[in-house]
């Protein structure tokens, strides 16, 4: 834990942690604001929670990572230099190669289940309807 910690950017990885606890904490404590405006989520809902800890966490991280993506940069410009190939060159030999991957032609495309039955092929077209029902207290979108 000390490692993970060490890697958060900032003076102490500790104080990141001790905002995402106190930030969990005011949440919990809040819930009864929250609950009226929560759509099919429980208030006290711990993957919301640790979705929420997890993204802030993430965000502490992202200095170093892009600390960690220049050295890699560095590093891939090193390597070209030293054998003579030029990144521009390569860079649009990518792009051409993935253009011919993924053409934005859309008739080249063939659908999986093109050769079957029309009966056995998923639908081309469909309609939606969304429609809002009470029950009670609780609205429900179907």
């Amino acid at each position: 834990m000390q490692a993970a910690l060490s890697k958060i950017p900032g003076s102490n990885g500790a104080a990141n942690l001790l905002g995402c606890v106190i930030g969990v904490a005011a949440g919990f404590a809040l819930t009864r604001i929250a609950e009226g405006i929560l759509f099919q989520v429980r208030p006290n809902d711990p993957v919301t929670f640790t979705a929420a800890v997890t993204a802030l966490l993430l965000i502490a991280f992202q200095h170093r990572v892009q600390e960690e993506l220049g050295d890699l940069l560095w590093y891939i410009a090193n390597l070209g230099t030293k054998t003579r190939l030029d990144l521009n060159d390569i860079a649009t030999a990518n792009l051409d190669k993935i253009r011919d991957r993924w053409s934005s032609n859309v008739s080249t495309y063939r659908l999986f289940d093109e050769g079957c039955r029309k009966s056995e092929q998923l639908p081309r077209t469909f309609a939606i309807e969304i429609r809002k029902i009470s029950k009670g207290s609780r609205v429900e979108v179907v």
